[in-house]
């Protein structure tokens, strides 16, 4: 049930045309009201893009930043070049 959940939590914000970017383990929190509920926490990594009528994200919008929390990446993106 929690990924069911957590599946439908993303479509949510993906038809607001919000992109969470910093999903992992610690930015999901279960519920104490609904044994099988969750949050997603932790927006602040988060891009707002565009929606278009239908509620889909429009076209031609690409993100070309990698955001992840820094204890999270890669070593190989973390090093200077």
């Amino acid at each position: 049930p929690y990924m069911s959940r957590l599946a439908t939590a993303l479509a949510a914000c993906h038809a607001r045309g919000v992109v969470h970017r910093d999903l992992k383990l610690e930015n999901v929190m279960l519920c104490a009201e609904d044994p099988k509920g969750i949050r997603l926490i932790d927006f602040g990594l988060a891009v707002q893009l565009k929606v278009d009528a239908v509620g889909k994200i429009a076209e031609g919008q690409v993100l070309t930043d990698s955001a992840v929390t820094q204890a999270d990446r890669a070593p190989e993106v973390t090093t200077a070049g």
